[in-house]
């Protein structure tokens, strides 16, 4: 094998997120990410080691998600993905009634009937969702 020591080299870590926290919001409907320390089994955090929590934001409307709530999750899983600390995601949502009952039918009724190649781009945004969540290393 060749010997690159010679060659100069960064050290350190690169950013690989594509978004940043501009994309999470507390405020409903929107999709908060909190990384949260792993426990041992005495209850006392690991060191350096997190959990991503991802959670749906819309409980008045049973955390139906909207367009940007979509393009949200696509950021959560790709954060959880990209950050190396975090070993674990969890998907989970607001509120006491559902987790989610799937896309926000009153955007879909206001915005996106009548309107089939904005429909196609919207259900490009889905196919990346469930790739995220599938794809979350």
């Amino acid at each position: 094998m060749t010997d690159l020591s010679w060659l100069p080299r960064e050290s350190g870590t690169k950013d690989h997120f594509l978004w940043n926290e501009a994309q999470f919001s507390a405020q409903a409907p929107g999709v908060m990410f909190e990384k949260k320390p792993v426990l041992d089994a005495a209850g006392k955090p690991v060191e350096g080691l997190y959990s991503a929590w991802i959670t749906l934001n819309n409980p008045s409307q049973y955390n139906s998600y909207t367009t940007e709530m979509v393009k949200s999750v696509i950021a959560g899983f790709q954060r959880a993905s990209a950050d190396s600390s975090v070993i674990a995601a969890v998907f989970t949502a607001m509120g006491d009634k559902a987790f989610c009952t799937g896309g926000n039918t009153q955007e879909y009724a206001e915005y996106y009937s009548g309107r089939p190649n904005e429909y196609g781009l919207y259900m490009d945004l889905f196919n990346a969702m469930v790739d995220g969540i599938l794809g979350c290393k």
